[in-house]
This record gives C-alpha cells, structure tokens and sequence, in this order.
C-alpha cells in the first residue's frame, strides 16, 4: 500500500467520522444546544472575563506602549517592574469612569423622560379618543358601535391588567436572573484583571499545552488560528467601540441642528446600542421615538427619517471603514453572522457572531486559495 493510498484511507475515515457526528448533532440538536447553554451558564463568569480582558487589553496597550512610551524608552527596571500594573489601575479607572459617567447621566435623564411621558399619556389618550369619536360620528357610526369599541377597550385594559399579576412569578424570577447576572459580571470583571497581568504567561502556557498534546502540524495551524481569533476579535471590540462614539456624536449634532429634544440622551443610547452590528441604531431609537410621540408626533416622524438616513450612513460609510477593514467581513456576510447568531445564541450571538464568523470566512478564504494554488486553478 502506497503512502498516497493511506491518505486517501485517512481522509476517507476523517470524512466519515465528520458526517456521522454531524448526522447525530443534527438529530440532538435540542439536547446539544442545552448541554452548550448549561455550560455557558456555568462558565459565564469566564466568558464575561475574556470578554472585558478584550476591551481592557486595549486600553491597557495605550498606556503600555503609547501614554508612557517616553518612560519604556529610558528602560528603567523600576517602571518595566510596575508598568503592567500602574496600566491596568489607569484602564480600569477609565473604564469604571465611563461606565459610571454614562450611568451617572442617563439615570435622571430616564426619570426625566418618564415623567414627561407619564404626565403626556392621559392627555395624549383623550386627544386620540376625541379624535376617534370625531371620526366615527363624521362616517355616521351608530352610538351603540361606539359604545362596543369603548367597552372593548376597558376589557382589554382589564386583561393586561390580569397578565400583568399573573406575570409576577415570571417577573421575579426574571430579577433572580438579573441578580445572578450581575454577581457573573463582577466576577467576570475580576477574572479579567488576572488574564491582563498574567497574559503573556496564559498565552505561553496555552501554546505549550497545544505544542505537547498536538503534532506538529496541528499545533502550528491552532496557533495560527488563535492569531486570527485575537485579531479579529480585538480588531472588532476597537472598531465598534471607535464606531459608537461617532455614531453618537454625530446623532447629537444632527439632532442639535434640527432641534430635536432630548438630543443627548438619545444620542448616548443609540451610541451604545450601537455595539449591536447594523441594527444598534434602529434599537436604540425605539425610545427616542417613544419620548418625542408624547411630546410632538410630527417631530417623531423627523426622527424616525433621520435615523434612517443615519443608519445608511453608519452602514455604508462608517462601517466598512471602522469595521469592516479591522474583521475583513464582506457585509452581506455580516448580516448572516448576526442572524445565524441570534438565532442559535441569542443577544450573544448578535454581538459576538460577527467577528467569531470573520475567522471562519479568514480560514475558509486561506485553504480555499491554497487549494487553487496546489491545482494550478487561477480565478
């Protein structure tokens, strides 16, 4: 038996072996996926560590290499000794500080913009009753008609009220997961402080481990693949985080010319639910187009065209030069990775779907090219 007969064996085996566990993934989806999410919910504080060490190790690179470079390059033993540390104090303060300073001026916003909508629905429901009533006599309907509709609605109004009380179980336990969520954030929060101030070692006990337990040629390409997963991943976290700030800013501006209401603490919504790929935007204006309805309904509609122009702004321009160069992700693929995201992983999958399918499509691009290398094919 030729060497040449053995690989194709080898393949055939791998090949066979790859369609029955995908046969049989197929056929438990269901238990599969509830084994994945009984793991994440355990590993979760894990998984918000490595998310946060991404967002952190890049704040953590800027005081590193660039706020004190005039220090590294005295190479003081001193300053080397303390420089991870004194930068992940500083990225740390930095990134409480605008979380706090977002929180800090959002919080009497929202009570603000409450309070306007709570005293704005009565009057806002007698307008459209009185409209209604008007509309109804002008097309000549009958008193007992309108009657109906009337009692409708209260009857209506009395059964969200009964699924509003029989929501409470669900509502607390819905705070139970909030709290459970919360506690996994912090935890996560800390465990991303010890991947900063011990990355360098994780990363080498990580390839050692592989280069141990692996051959060769398989080590080599896992490292290769985690080079496309630090990539990818950090390029994203940057450019999303660089793409919220000018969405915002831009937003206020646009806002401030047109004199809209509330243009700050919109702006600084849409800003953030702007970490969701192409339809941050559209979410984060739900509630912008809530408080301007009660305000004026006219003014609402401006909105809602300004906001639409803004996304195809963000999606045409903005995106593909702040993001789409750092994941190397045509947006016709982006959009697939967030609705094959969502539909499998949820919120999770929306935000992280995006760079985990950029190294996929960076890997299948390398073989898919290597592959017409070795065939001589040209395309």
């Amino acid at each position: 038996m030729t060497s040449e007969d053995k690989r194709k064996i080898k393949v055939g085996i791998a090949i066979s072996a790859f369609a029955i566990i995908l046969f049989f993934g197929i056929q438990n989806f269901r238990e599969l996926k509830g084994i994945f999410s009984f793991m994440t919910g355990v590993l979760s504080p894990f998984i918000y560590g490595i998310c946060f060490a991404f967002i952190l190790n890049i704040l953590v690179n800027f005081f590193e290499l660039k706020a004190f470079g005039f220090a590294n390059k005295k190479n003081f033993q001193k300053w080397l000794k303390f420089r991870r540390p004194v930068s992940i104090v500083l990225s740390v303060i930095t990134f409480l500080g605008v979380i706090t300073g977002l929180v800090w001026f959002i919080i009497p916003q929202l009570m603000e913009s409450t309070k306007t909508l709570a005293a704005g629905i009565q009057p806002f429901m007698d307008s459209l009753q009185k409209s209604v009533n008007g509309l109804l006599t002008q097309l000549g309907v009958s008193t007992d008609f309108n009657q109906a509709i009337t009692g409708f609605l209260i009857e209506f109004s009395d059964t969200i009220l009964s699924f509003v009380t029989a929501s409470v179980p669900q509502i607390i336990k819905a705070t139970m997961d909030i709290t459970s969520g919360v506690f996994n954030i912090i935890f996560g929060f800390i465990v991303s402080i010890y991947m900063l101030a011990t990355k360098e070692k994780l990363i080498a006990n990580g390839k050692r481990l592989v280069y141990a337990y692996m051959p060769q040629k398989a080590a080599d390409y896992t490292t290769h693949v985690y080079h496309h997963v630090n990539t990818r991943f950090g390029g994203f976290v940057a450019g999303q985080l660089t793409e919220a700030v000018i969405l915002g800013v831009l937003c206020f501006i646009g806002m401030q010319i047109f004199n809209m209401e509330y243009a700050l603490l919109i702006s600084v919504i849409i800003g953030i639910t702007n970490v969701i790929p192409i339809v941050g935007p559209f979410i984060g204006a739900v509630p912008g187009v809530f408080i301007m309805l009660m305000i004026d309904p006219m003014q609402a509609v401006w909105f809602i065209l300004f906001i639409v122009v803004l996304q195809q702004i963000e999606s045409n321009i903005i995106y593909p030069k702040v993001v789409g160069d750092s994941i190397g992700l045509p947006g016709l693929w982006v959009i697939f990775a967030i609705l094959i995201g969502a539909g499998v992983f949820g919120f999770a999958g929306v935000v992280l779907g995006v760079p985990a399918f950029a190294v996929i499509y960076a890997l299948l691009t390398e073989s898919t090219n290597q592959r017409l290398k070795e065939k001589k094919i040209k395309l």
